[in-house]
């Protein structure tokens, strides 16, 4: 009687897990995907703070200007580079008294002056002794500029209003007397290169 002899079966040989190179593989592509989605965000995000900062002066000299056709002039505080003075004069807590000496600031009686701003659509911070002031999105004041309360030289024909911009420098030689330029946007030391100034198109 003849038997057929069985044919041994070969099972596949099963792998467990990967290997160290592919492990490694995985992981560079993973950080090297990350990288960029990070740089993509991060981009998107420095441009709507740009944006959003933009559109904050804008707004904020719109009330400037308010101001302005309401009591003649701009307020006249000089370098307010906290921003509190600012604030106060837009919300109507401050006004200047029209035709007074060097346009000279005088606190008003409550709620007798109408706001120029409506403080809601902006963010508005403390700083450290509890005043208020409008916030760029960086966390910083808007600066504003115009003449010195105490009178003094004027160069530029409007105020200075402006954001430090991202990394919250800036080198401020001149402003408080009007003296604005592209300059300024080119100072040596490239803290005014990411600034944002209202109105200013060199």
């Amino acid at each position: 009687m003849l038997y057929n002899r069985p044919v041994p079966q070969h099972r596949p040989t099963t792998r467990n897990g990967f290997t160290l190179v592919e492990l490694l593989v995985v992981l560079a592509i993973i950080l090297i995907l990350s990288g960029f989605v990070f740089g993509l965000s991060r981009g998107i995000a420095v441009k709507q703070a740009r944006s959003k900062a933009q559109s904050e002066l804008q707004t904020l000299g719109l009330a400037l200007e308010n101001y302005r056709m309401k009591l003649g002039d701009y307020p006249w505080l000089g370098a307010d580079t906290g921003g509190t003075e600012l604030y106060k004069h837009l919300v109507g807590e401050l006004k200047m008294v029209p035709g007074s000496e060097a346009g000279k600031a005088k606190v008003d009686e409550p709620g007798s002056e109408i706001p120029f701003i409506d403080a809601s659509k902006l963010t508005v911070m403390k700083d450290g002794d509890g005043a208020e002031y409008f916030s760029d999105p960086w966390g910083q004041p808007y600066e504003y500029y115009y003449k010195p309360s105490g009178g003094g030289n004027w160069a530029y024909t409007g105020f200075i209003l402006l954001s430090v911009g991202a990394d919250g420098a800036d080198s401020s030689t001149g402003l408080s007397e009007g003296n604005i330029s592209q300059d300024y946007f080119e100072d040596a030391e490239e803290k005014n290169v990411d600034n944002m100034v209202f109105g200013f198109e060199f």
